[in-house]
């Protein structure tokens, strides 16, 4: 008779624990979907979408300057700093 019970009671807890693994799958599911939905709100494509006019602002510059003329020249800049107390200053020739 104890055997008869023995196994009435286990027959319960292996219900009560499938069900709880069913309810513990279901939240595993549910909070997946959180992180997948945080993920792409914070690397997903963003709803501020570059159209090609915006690009186009950019080469104003271009399309204003007078392709006529030449290109300016590059000159060589050369910097002394100022001399430290005590030291002589550089001869900038």
């Amino acid at each position: 008779m104890d055997n008869v019970l023995e196994v009435e009671q286990f027959k319960e807890r292996l219900k009560t624990q499938e069900k709880r693994i069913v309810e513990l799958e279901a939240l595993v599911k549910y909070y997946e979907e959180l992180y997948r939905l945080h993920q792409h709100r914070k690397f997903g494509s963003s709803s501020e979408k570059t159209h090609s006019e915006q690009l186009s602002l950019f080469d104003e510059a271009e399309s204003e300057a007078d392709k006529r003329k030449p290109e300016p020249t590059v000159e060589q800049v050369t910097y002394y700093p100022p001399a430290r107390k005590g030291e002589a200053r550089r001869n900038a020739s």
